[in-house]
């Protein structure tokens, strides 16, 4: 999925950049001579060289699983190695936004928010919540480069210092109104759900009681179950 919803926008990946050398069936490609642990510092070394490269572009697209199923340890590829590059932690060039989409999920294949340097995660949990459904999973972290022919630049009422990535498209000025920003299915849940918004905190507990709610009736069913079975033993030993 990564690649053609890359291919689509006119967007480069690792994979893409490299061509023939990720092709194991291409005999440019070196995966099979090396060991699984070989081929895979070999891989995050690519990843590595990709992300200095782009680290000078103005924004930089991330493709991956929805916001809350990153890994909790900062673990994977994209954490260890490409975001601290492409932010400049280690000095040198570093991109001045970094947007994400998650084109697994159902209606958010073209929902772009920031995440650096300003996190805006919320205003896709806003639309999507924090178990929307899912067409298909992601297996790997993609990051996005757009080639400098294909780029171009709107203005921004909302934010002037970081300018905005249009995937080779046109683009409307961004405005300060939250429902250009969240998108139709922002608009229509804005519309229907009025009144103020709540913070990460009500969400989470309001999540966490229902699931408790959920988990009580279950033992209350359980524990029925459980009665009316020995009652219906208890009145066939009676009867014999």
């Amino acid at each position: 999925m990564g690649p053609h919803w890359a291919e689509k926008k006119k967007m480069q990946t690792l994979s893409t950049v490299m061509g023939p050398l990720m092709l194991k069936e291409h005999s440019a490609c070196l995966k099979m001579s090396k060991t699984p642990s070989q081929w895979s510092n070999y891989v995050r070394g690519a990843s590595g060289l990709f992300a200095q490269h782009i680290s000078r572009a103005p924004c930089v697209t991330v493709l991956t699983r929805p916001p809350q199923t990153l890994n909790p340890l900062g673990a994977s590829t994209y954490q260890q190695i490409e975001e601290p590059l492409l932010k400049g932690s280690y000095g040198g060039f570093h991109v001045l936004r970094i947007d994400m989409v998650h084109p697994t999920v159902i209606g958010a294949e073209n929902f772009r928010y920031q995440v650096w340097p300003v996190d805006e995660t919320e205003k896709w949990i806003a639309v999507f919540g924090y178990s929307p459904p899912l067409k298909r999973r992601l297996n790997d972290t993609r990051v996005l480069y757009l080639p400098p022919s294909l780029t171009h630049f709107s203005a921004s009422t909302t934010e002037p210092h970081h300018p905005s990535c249009v995937n080779g498209e046109k683009k409307e000025t961004a405005s300060n109104h939250p429902k250009q920003e969240m998108g139709k299915q922002g608009q229509k849940q804005k519309e229907q759900k009025p009144g103020k918004k709540k913070t990460k905190q009500e969400k989470l507990k309001q999540e966490t009681t229902k699931q408790k709610t959920t988990r009580q009736r279950k033992t209350k069913k359980d524990k029925a179950k459980q009665h009316k079975s020995k009652t219906q033993k208890a009145k066939a030993k009676k009867a014999k």
